[in-house]
């Protein structure tokens, strides 16, 4: 998973609408003892119905709500007292907003649904890349994945945002913040200070850039005009409000090592130890005294007090500071209507309040409430093109990815750089590592790529040196430096780890696609059901399957005479056992005779 540039993810919009920055939640999922089976209450505190589903269903949206199958699969239901399927099962399933859910069926791509269950549009390809996940909507806008890069569709499946983004932030406010792909290699080497992030409006148009190296970091996208972004100093962030300019509404400063939420002109912050509010001038309204705090409702806080009662923390204030109701809790949900929020009045009891922070009529006995129970935020497409895939490892006679066999170590520190990775370029770093490697990411999986010597990489440099004791003397190694070792590379391995749930039953696609891709570089030597061994110019090459892991080494020379039997039986379900011999980069090369130059040696058991 790559790392985020920016702060906000598609999570944090269920993390935000838990926290009352959205009021779309109808139903939420309880349980009225424990173990029992599951019911939806209104946020007024009406029972739709209960003891209903054996697991947990997500929250209401849109009049419908999705629950999970005991084979692991997704149905989508109607809100009623007696709620009806729509749509079909699926392998993953989103949560309604805008009218629409993402779904995927099993082998299919993302498509979106309508509230009667019906496609609206797919989203299969995009400029020619597969679509490997999309997200929820967000204000008219839900964000995909394709081919490594991030754009955005509207309601009519019309791409608004190409995808030419490494990180993009859901829509928020009517803007959305994205890092363009012209900053990838720069941001793979970790030179922040040479981005700049972009901000795009609704429509998918640039309304302003601000440069990374005078932003930290930024959280919860654009509310009321305004983004909480931080800046560093001194190895501390300080925190303000950035306008869709990229320009400080609030300036950063030493008072605000935080912000949580915005709500019109006021935002609440963190001293570093504590929680309170501000205005946009920079005037604090509340001081910092609350364990934590954020907006449950227009002009209403939920806060935690742990000083006021350790066990039950939780209450409201009005934004003046004054306490609404007369009793605290172990935890509070929102307002989800304005005018109702849930309370957990003990271990095994919520209870319903009204905007007063006093106990409202609730027709249900809450054992358990489940407001956290938004859904997924990202779908993932089960369409797999497994020879597509196989051929963006870039595997040829002489190796895979930017590896090939034959490089020096400078050569290969070169190659690891390119493909993204991060390698010291000391010699000291490798006199006990032989192999290089890096990650990259196709689509939902990822590729490793290695590339092997006959030796250790670095070695040390050593004189010898003369120690005189009267009559007697002795002589010894003393290290003066370190270099790299004059050998080249033997191997290279390019692997695809096919592991998880959503890849069950694909590795026999991804090893005819292998097969298929190896065949073509040479002659076949032999082949079995889980390995093909071919000789393609003065190179031996080897498709394998190893459990879940589908791979190509590329080996120096002729090695017609390696033994694949153990790959026969492999399948997806074999469990290898940690050192085992069975198709595994080592166990190839360790079993090998290598002819390399050496210092020292010119042929050397590896």
């Amino acid at each position: 998973m790559k790392n985020p540039i920016l702060l906000l993810s598609l999570a944090a919009i269920a993390l935000l609408t838990s926290c009352g920055e959205r009021n779309d939640v109808e139903y939420i999922p309880f349980q009225e003892r424990e173990d029992g089976r599951w019911g939806l209450v209104g946020t007024d505190g009406k029972v739709l119905f209960s003891e209903e589903f054996e697991r947990r269903p997500s929250v209401v949206t849109n009049g419908r709500f999705v629950a999970e199958t005991k084979d692991g699969r997704y149905e989508i239901y109607t809100a009623e007292e007696k709620p009806k399927t729509v749509g079909g099962r699926y392998v993953d399933a989103g949560y309604y907003q805008d009218g629409l859910i993402p779904v995927a069926e099993e082998g299919g791509h993302v498509k979106y649904l309508d509230t009667d269950g019906a496609e609206a549009f797919t989203l299969s390809k995009v400029e020619g890349k597969d679509v490997t996940r999309a997200s929820v909507f967000s204000e008219g806008l839900a964000v995909f994945e394709a081919g490594g890069y991030y754009g955005a569709v509207d309601t009519k499946g019309r791409v608004v945002v190409k995808p030419e983004y490494i990180e993009l932030q859901p829509c928020r406010d009517g803007k959305l913040v994205g890092v363009s792909k012209r900053y990838e290699q720069v941001s793979k080497a970790g030179q922040r200070e040479k981005m700049r992030a972009t901000i795009l409006g609704s429509d998918g148009k640039e309304l302003g850039t601000f440069a990374l190296k005078e932003v930290a970091s930024c959280w919860g996208g654009f509310v009321d005009g305004a983004m909480a972004a931080a800046r560093e100093r001194d190895g501390e962030h300080e925190w303000g409000l950035m306008d869709e300019k990229g320009e400080w509404l609030v300036a950063p400063s030493d008072r605000c090592r935080s912000i949580g939420g915005v709500q019109g002109d006021l935002f609440t912050f963190s001293d570093g130890e504590k929680w309170g509010v501000m205005n946009r001038k920079g005037e604090v309204v509340i001081r910092a005294k609350y364990d934590m705090l954020y907006f449950a409702a227009d002009g209403i806080l939920a806060v935690q007090d742990e000083a006021y009662d350790e066990k039950r923390p939780w209450y409201f204030i009005d934004t003046d500071d004054n306490r609404l109701g007369s009793d605290s809790y172990e935890d509070v949900t929102v307002f989800y209507d304005g005018k109702h929020a849930f309370a957990k009045y003990s271990e095994r009891s919520w209870i319903l309040l009204d905007a007063k922070g006093e106990k409202a009529e609730c027709e249900a006995d809450i054992y358990d409430l489940a407001f956290y129970a938004t859904g997924n935020t990202w779908v993932e497409s089960d369409y797999v093109d497994a020879a597509a895939i196989v051929a963006q490892l870039g595997i040829t006679a002489s190796g895979a990815g930017t590896y090939r066999v034959g490089m020096t170590a400078e050569e290969a520190i070169a190659a690891t750089r390119k493909g993204g990775g991060a390698p010291s370029e000391t010699p000291e770093d490798y006199r006990y590592d032989d192999d290089l490697g890096y990650e990259q990411q196709l689509g939902k999986l990822t590729a490793t790529y290695r590339t092997i010597f006959p030796l250790y990489i670095g070695e040390d440099i050593t004189e010898t040196r003369r120690e005189s004791y009267g009559y007697f003397y002795y002589d010894h190694e003393v290290v003066t430096g370190h270099r790299f070792r004059t050998q080249q590379s033997a191997s290279v391995a390019a692997s695809l780890n096919l592991s998880g749930k959503r890849m069950e039953g694909k590795t026999e696609k991804f090893l005819d696609a292998m097969k298929k891709k190896v065949r073509s570089l040479g002659s076949v030597v032999r082949e079995n059901g889980g390995a093909l061994l071919v000789r393609a110019g003065g190179n031996t090459l080897l498709a394998y399957r190893r459990g879940a892991e589908v791979g190509c080494i590329v080996m120096a020379g002729d090695r017609s005479d390696l033994d694949i039997s153990d790959y026969a039986t492999g399948d997806e379900d074999d469990d290898y056992a940690e050192g085992s011999d069975s198709a595994s980069v080592e166990w190839v090369t360790d079993s090998a005779t290598i002819d390399s130059t050496v210092a020292g040696d010119s042929t050397v058991a590896w």
